[in-house]
């Protein structure tokens, strides 16, 4: 007798596929894929992996995109479902009818696991104590300069919340923290004890040079910060 497979949903599929990749991806690529999958996740829940088609791939493609995402965003999520799909042997299907978005090559290009690692050595020596976390809160979620200047405590609740929030229409795009962008998020905010909901995440820095008394020294370091005051425009990433 011939046993029948269960039908499995992409969301199950989708995990155990991550699951099983752990051990041979970077975990700033297991991050990304994981960041993916909370998005994909809202759309296709109660999908099974038969299901999937172009069409159901486009109106999420449309939906991202009325969200705000980038068409390198939105390609780097349906290339998770293309991964779990031809695991599966269900990619090919479907693979002609599927369109990929138009991706902005004037915004620049990915940084390799080399010089991710090499940015992030380099930051951890800055004298600013808002560099390291911030650049890698930014290479881990993609926001921009400003959603990262401006932000406020009351953003940050295991996701990021960008633009108007808690309103009664619902406004604000939720962006997914990834492990490690939540591990440093909590490191962040335990640096503040005092903190309210409504200080900036990355405060305003005064720096001076470190001496005895009455000279100068050649060591320069931070002296205070203001929980009020966003970092100046260039400071951060």
């Amino acid at each position: 007798m011939v046993e029948l497979t269960k039908p499995r949903k992409f969301v199950s599929a989708a995990k155990d596929y991550l699951k099983d990749r752990e051990a041979h991806w970077a975990s700033k690529t297991q991050d990304i894929h994981t960041n993916s999958l909370n998005h994909l996740e809202k759309f296709f829940s109660k999908t099974l992996l038969s299901e999937i088609t172009a069409e159901n791939i486009s109106r999420y493609q449309a939906a991202r995109k009325k969200e705000k995402a980038s068409g390198r965003t939105i390609n780097i999520e349906v290339s998770l479902v293309r991964l779990v799909m031809r695991k599966h042997k269900m990619w090919a299907n479907i693979e002609d009818s599927v369109t990929m978005m138009k991706e902005n090559k004037d915004i620049g290009r990915e940084l390799s696991e080399d010089e991710a690692h090499r940015v992030l050595t380099a930051a951890k020596t800055s004298v600013s104590r808002s560099l390291y976390p911030a650049i890698l809160i930014s290479m881990h979620t993609g926001l921009r300069n400003k959603d990262l200047r401006l932000m406020r405590w009351h953003q940050v609740e295991g996701t990021i919340t960008v633009g108007k929030s808690k309103t009664e229409g619902g406004e604000g795009r939720l962006v997914p923290l990834s492990k490690t962008a939540w591990r440093v998020m909590k490191e962040r905010r335990s640096e503040f004890p005092d903190a309210l909901p409504e200080h900036v995440v990355f405060p305003r820095e005064s720096c001076g040079l470190m001496g005895t008394k009455g000279t100068f020294g050649g060591k320069v370091a931070p002296t205070r910060r203001s929980q009020t005051s966003p970092s100046d425009p260039g400071i951060l990433p």
